[in-house]
């Protein structure tokens, strides 16, 4: 599971989102959540809606971010304090594509 605040810094969400890709690229499910503070906001009042809005935005743009892994991912979940998705990664392609060319090849 891969858990980021609203407010987290680029380099934050950098960090988290090369940690998904590994997981992912080994063939790993994913969680990703995106959570505000209740409360919290840094002093400013936004909206539920608004920080609704925001964590919306950031999951689509990591999820967009990790579309080279991801084979499949399920719907979008919001909660008031919350939103996530759960993410299936691709597993490394083995040598499944080589013993299908030497079947082929064994046919005349």
């Amino acid at each position: 599971q891969v858990i980021i605040g609203d407010n987290a810094q680029p380099h934050d969400v950098a960090h988290k989102l090369k940690k998904a890709h590994q997981m992912l690229s080994k063939g790993y499910r994913v969680t990703l959540s995106i959570e505000s503070r209740p409360g919290g906001g840094g002093g400013s009042r936004q909206s539920r809606g608004e920080l609704a809005k925001k964590r919306m935005a950031l999951l689509k743009q990591m999820m967009k971010e990790l579309t080279p892994v991801t084979s499949s991912a399920q719907n979008i979940v919001e909660d008031p304090h919350t939103t996530h998705v759960q993410i299936q990664g691709m597993a490394a392609k083995s040598d499944d594509t080589s013993t299908d060319s030497t079947a082929e090849s064994d046919n005349p």
